[in-house]
């Protein structure tokens, strides 16, 4: 687990990781400063639990040549004892339950031929925010397309530990942008298969504004456009539908402007249509989702999708379209991007700067915020 900053349920995320009932684990938490905002959970997480399964590392030899990420699971890694059999990669916003790990490697354990397996986040925001609405939307689409196309999450994922020591994938890591898109290729060429497992669905409760979220979802694409190769697949999705949607809404704005009333009304109501049936599958799929996070968890969470929130979903849905049409189109272009308070120059794939360390500042204290 890599940390950098007090991410809003890092408290949480955290006590749930060291109450799992699998019998033989270790926790891993680096960091890259002594003093950063996240410390101070784990020191107390420590404190609190005086668990030998607990290390933390601070880290301060990192690379130049990828992300802060990267540069601590490939120190973190390399260092891991081979007598565990699996290596699990944790987000700080992933809340987990007891049997959240046992969950993970249970693929890996029952076939021999899988090298790897993810879920996904889950938004599932208690503010009805329109940044936060949209995000929830959008994210609906990105967990189809990454079970589709195999797309690794690194909020939730296992590999071998032979495939995660190996010299490749700790080379890719020391050199990439991305913790979680390079596993794909690796596992591939290891001769296993990549595994989407479909229980792993977490909830994430933390909010957001549309200024954060657009900004955001380039630095999510960039890292499928850089390592996975279904990422022209991923591509042409989003031109196409954009086209269909957007191109279908600007026509019918035209006949009413012409006063073709029923070319209006028949293509406004195909539009309505396959909007409501979207609207409705994304109902449909939350409800799926979170009902079966409280079985596994066996909590009690409020319904966020509420009737307000509902009523809003084809404005959602629509800016949700747009802000995706864009960040798209800034990916294709997109050579630096900033990430928790540090900028990475992207040259190519395997050929990445860190421009200049800083220690992370915490933009909010207490807040629901992400960061």
């Amino acid at each position: 687990m890599s940390l950098r900053g007090g991410d809003p349920f890092l408290e949480e995320c955290l006590n749930r990781i060291i109450q799992q009932d699998y019998p033989d684990y270790e926790i891993v938490i680096a960091l890259d400063n002594e003093n950063d905002p996240a410390v101070p959970y784990v020191d107390r997480l420590n404190d609190a639990q005086h668990s030998p399964r607990l290390t933390k590392k601070i880290i301060t030899e990192r690379s130049k040549n990828c992300t802060l990420v990267n540069s601590n699971y490939a120190r973190v890694v390399e260092e891991i004892d081979d007598r565990f059999e699996f290596v699990v990669f944790v987000d700080a916003d992933a809340v987990t339950w007891s049997g959240w790990l046992r969950a993970l490697i249970q693929p890996l354990i029952e076939n021999e031929t899988i090298g790897a397996s993810s879920g996904n986040r889950w938004y599932t925001p208690e503010n009805g925010e329109l940044g936060s609405l949209v995000r929830a939307f959008w994210n609906m689409g990105s967990v189809i397309q990454m079970a589709q196309f195999r797309f690794p999450w690194g909020g939730s994922l296992a590999i071998r530990t032979d495939i995660a020591k190996s010299d490749e994938m700790l080379q890719q890591w020391r050199t990439s942008f991305s913790a979680d898109a390079p596993v794909f290729n690796v596992v591939k060429r290891a001769g296993k298969k990549f595994f989407f497992n479909p229980h792993m669905l977490l909830l994430n409760s933390e909010s957001t504004n549309l200024k954060t979220f657009s900004n955001w979802i380039p630095r999510q694409m960039i890292q499928g456009k850089l390592y996975h190769p279904k990422w022209m697949p991923v591509l042409i999705q989003g031109i196409i539908m954009a086209f269909v949607f957007l191109g279908a809404l600007a026509t019918n704005f035209t006949n009413l402007f012409l006063g073709k009333w029923v070319s209006f009304c028949v293509l406004g109501g195909a539009l309505t249509f396959a909007w409501g049936i979207t609207c409705l599958f994304f109902i449909v799929m939350n409800h799926v989702i979170t009902r079966r996070h409280s079985e596994l968890t066996r909590e009690v969470r409020a319904d966020w999708l509420t009737v307000g929130n509902i009523l809003r979903l084809p404005q959602v849905s629509l800016i949700a379209l747009v802000v995706c049409v864009v960040a798209l189109v800034k990916v294709l272009r997109i050579r630096r991007i900033e990430w928790r308070g540090i900028a990475y120059q992207i040259r190519k794939p395997f050929d990445i700067e860190l421009e200049e360390y800083k220690p992370f500042r915490q933009p909010r204290a207490d807040s629901q915020y992400s960061l």
